[in-house]
């Protein structure tokens, strides 16, 4: 039964017509293919992103967690109290100067107080509720309109900084410093463009911003602040700027000075519109404080509209000057502490400045005050009877001097212009200003270092040729002979200032070892290695002329060059010039303490060696006007600018060693019809402090190790008697001539009768 049912269902399925199956498309499967190689590829990329994500975000909590971490125990966030620094500007800083029983033997010193540096008007601490509202709201408006929301850090401003500075919108860049961090800046000087540094700054203000209140860090802040021409504080900026006490101003006044800050130089409201502009910076930026104070509520639409687009009325008075000091060797001694706290402490200028004024400090100078007092004598009292004559209405003749103590170059006076001292503080002529120094430069810059490097000696026969010809013109030419000897020598060289020889000695020793022997050795800090200017031309004064003429980029101040000839009058040794030894604060500690740098330049045979070349300056050369030669032994070297317009001479004897210059503020022709004028005032001075000395005066010491030797003039070897013409200098003992002369030829005498016949 069961197979019958079998074959029964085999049979039914025979019958029944099998379908075949249809076959795949081929554009189906392609589709599918394409569709599952993009779903592997995209399965892929996702898996690749995801792991990427995740690295990133374990990175990202790891760099974070370490930063945290590195932040919290590396960072200092340690900052002053405001309460110090408003308590050190009230205090009185005393300048002491030492008096000596017997001037001449130095003994029985004491130190004597001499002026007082307190807070003048230029300084005075304005508290927060003395000043008016339209400031405070100004600053807050122009420099942290978020300033009493935040907590010492605007995130917002800080993340959009950050976002800015990584993908730039090309709109113009912004800061993200607020008003606190701004006086962290100030407050310790940190200004470094360095993420450490930056961090440290935000916990700084995070810091400080925690432990004291907004008025009081706005009250620092205000009085700190710096607004140009060597103001600081709003009460010096009131005062230069609108003759008024801070609490007077205006709206438009308060607005005019918070707009300073961001650009002191180019914002201040006394600098001219832009080429093609009618206003200047500080209108724009005035109006645009403006429209931020209206914006946030600080002031009405009555007080916008009376305010916006107004010009600004400026009254400066004679009385409102910044920082006026009246004495030159104050004004020098108050930029050098100020240079020293801002080296060796880290400090902003605008910090050191206000500590110096007010900080109730000890300065002990290197003064001497008989000294100073005689040269304040003849330039500022009495200029009309040391200066020479000029006609009624003429731009008067300027001059500035400064003497130093030859044995270690601390400085013992300084003037820095004739009649009464009105410039504000910082600007002086002897030790700001730079001139070209002229032939001047020479004993510095080429042969002093040519000496020490045994390129030429006292009878070294010198070309006297032009180096090159330019345009058709000999150069350089010879200012005082004219013409050229072809050969000459070091002593003439020197004593009638030959150009073509120190050209010439300058090739050979090479402009690059003159420059850093300048720089490096004898700290000149006004020479310029490099500087391009906005039109694109490269100066330089690394050149022959520049260091063998002194036809300098900025030129040199007096102080610098008269300090490099230190090194001939001190046996070799250059000494950093110094205008103060120490610093005391208010309770007696000492802060800066300001050590003789001594350097050994030259050996003391080469700087005796150049002393006495350059006494033939003064005896027999272009020095020998000086009244005083007479008396006393004097060495120096004069110098002349191109077209006259700066005379110098810079000369020491055994006691003091002195520079001069002479010349306009705006370099113009001098003309040789006035004289020496350069030559009389430093005879006048230094005559006059040279009185006591003139009884029995000391001479230069020659050094045992340097000795007379003659030498052949035209080879500077050993001369041959009977065939070398001769002359006798100075030498290092072992360095004389000793190599006899193969370059001069016996001439036999001729017979009497011979020479008959030939007449």
């Amino acid at each position: 039964m069961n197979n019958q049912n079998n074959k029964d269902n085999k049979d039914n399925r025979d019958n029944i017509v099998k379908k075949k199956k249809p076959k795949p498309s081929k554009a189906k499967g392609i589709v599918k293919g394409i569709f599952f190689i993009n779903y592997k590829i995209l399965s892929y990329l996702i898996n690749i992103l995801l792991t990427v994500l995740l690295v990133a975000i374990l990175t990202g909590g790891i760099c974070v967690g370490t930063l945290l971490w590195y932040v919290a125990n590396y960072v200092d966030d340690t900052i002053a109290d405001l309460e110090l620094i408003e308590s050190e500007s009230q205090l009185t800083t005393t300048i002491y100067y030492m008096e000596y029983e017997d001037r001449i033997a130095k003994t029985n010193g004491k130190w004597v107080p001499w002026e007082t540096l307190h807070g003048s008007e230029n300084r005075t601490w304005v508290k927060y509720h003395d000043t008016p509202a339209h400031l405070r709201y100004a600053f807050v408006a122009l420099e942290d309109k978020r300033f009493f929301d935040h907590n010492g850090v605007d995130w917002r401003r800080t993340l959009a900084a950050i976002q800015n500075y990584i993908l730039p919108s090309g709109g113009s860049a912004f800061g993200a410093s607020t008003i606190v961090q701004q006086l962290v800046k100030d407050m310790t000087g940190d200004s470094d463009a360095t993420v450490d540094r930056k961090i440290q700054e935000i916990r700084r203000a995070m810091a400080l911003d925690a432990k004291s209140s907004k008025p009081d860090i706005l009250e620092a802040y205000m009085n700190s602040v710096f607004f140009s021409y060597n103001l600081y504080g709003v009460q010096a900026a009131a005062n230069y700027y609108f003759s008024k006490d801070v609490s007077e101003l205006t709206l438009i006044e308060c607005v005019s000075i918070a707009a300073i800050v961001q650009a002191p130089s180019s914002m201040n409201p006394l600098r001219p519109p832009p080429e093609g502009e009618t206003r200047n910076r500080n209108a724009v930026r005035r109006d645009a404080g403006l429209e931020i104070m209206l914006e946030e509520g600080f002031i009405t639409q009555e007080q916008f509209d009376e305010a916006y687009g107004q010009e600004l009325v400026i009254n400066r008075s004679d009385k409102a000057h910044a920082e006026v000091v009246k004495n030159y060797f104050i004004d020098l001694v108050i930029n050098d502490v100020i240079d020293a706290f801002v080296e060796e402490q880290g400090i902003t200028r605008s910090m050191a400045a206000n500590r110096v004024f007010s900080g109730g400090l000890s300065i002990y100078i290197t003064m001497d005050k008989y000294i100073q007092d005689v040269m304040e004598y003849i330039y500022l009292e009495n200029p009309d009877a040391y200066f020479p004559q000029q006609p009624e209405g003429a731009i008067p003749y300027q001059s500035s001097m400064v003497i130093l103590d030859p044995k270690n170059n601390n400085v013992l006076g300084i003037v820095g212009g004739r009649g009464e001292k009105k410039e504000a503080r910082g600007f002086c002529r002897a030790s700001i200003a730079r001139r070209q120094p002229g032939s001047s430069i020479k004993p510095v810059a080429v042969y002093g270092p040519a000496l020490e490097a045994g390129i030429i000696d006292w009878g070294t026969p010198l070309k006297d040729s032009p180096y090159q010809v330019i345009n058709g013109k000999n150069w350089p030419s010879n200012a005082v002979t004219g013409g050229y000897a072809g050969i000459t020598n070091l002593v003439t060289a020197i004593q009638i200032s030959k150009n073509a020889a120190a050209v010439h000695v300058l090739d050979q020793l090479t402009p690059e070892y003159s420059f850093r022997f300048l720089t490096n050795e004898l700290n000149v800090k006004s020479l310029v290695e490099k500087e391009v200017n906005a039109a694109g031309q490269v100066f330089s004064d690394i050149g022959l002329g520049q260091l063998g003429l002194g036809g300098l980029t900025h030129g040199i101040t007096n102080l610098e060059l008269t300090a490099a000839f230190g090194m001939f009058a001190n046996d070799g040794i250059f000494t950093k010039p110094r205008s103060f030894t120490r610093v005391l604060d208010q309770r007696g500690n000492v802060i800066l303490n300001n050590q003789m740098e001594r350097n050994a330049v030259l050996s003391a045979e080469n700087a005796y060696i150049m002393t006495r070349l350059m006494q033939n300056v003064v005896d027999f050369g272009t020095a020998r006007g000086l009244g005083m030669r007479s008396r006393i032994q004097v060495a120096g070297k004069t110098g002349t600018t191109s077209a006259e317009k700066d005379l110098w001479f810079v000369g020491y004897t055994p006691y003091y060693l002195a520079g001069i210059w002479f010349g306009y503020d705006d370099p113009t022709y001098i003309g040789r019809g006035r004289g020496n004028p350069h030559l009389n005032l430093f005879n006048s001075v230094m005559d006059y402090i040279h009185q006591p000395f003139y009884g029995n005066p000391l001479e230069f010491v020659q050094p045992d190790t340097v000795i007379q030797a003659r030498y052949c003039i035209r080879s500077g070897m050993a001369p041959v008697i009977g065939v070398c013409g001769t002359g006798q200098g100075y030498y290092a003992k072992g360095f004389e001539p000793s190599e006899p002369c193969d370059r001069c030829e016996y001439v036999p005498p001729e017979d009497e009768e011979e020479d008959e016949e030939d007449e």
